[in-house]
């Protein structure tokens, strides 16, 4: 899913039913749910364990205190 080159990650992923509409424009409450997928999977590759290890089996937490998206046009 990510691509990781040093210094930029990069998360691409087709949008799943659900998630957008017929002309593949994502909703937005779908985005939170794909940047944190995005946020699991940069761990993964820079760090060596998802979250779910880090929070349960190594005990760190990791909380989201504020989120905020701007949209600069479609998400497709």
């Amino acid at each position: 899913m990510g691509e990781y080159s040093g210094s930029v990650f990069v998360y691409r992923r087709r949008l799943q039913w659900g998630e957008g509409d017929a002309a593949q424009i994502g909703y937005t409450r779908s985005q939170l749910d794909i940047l944190l997928e995005a946020v699991d999977d940069w761990w993964r590759h820079v760090v060596g364990l998802d979250w779910f290890e880090l929070s349960n089996g190594r005990g760190l937490g990791h909380p989201c205190v504020h989120v905020e998206l701007d949209f600069h046009g479609p998400v497709r």
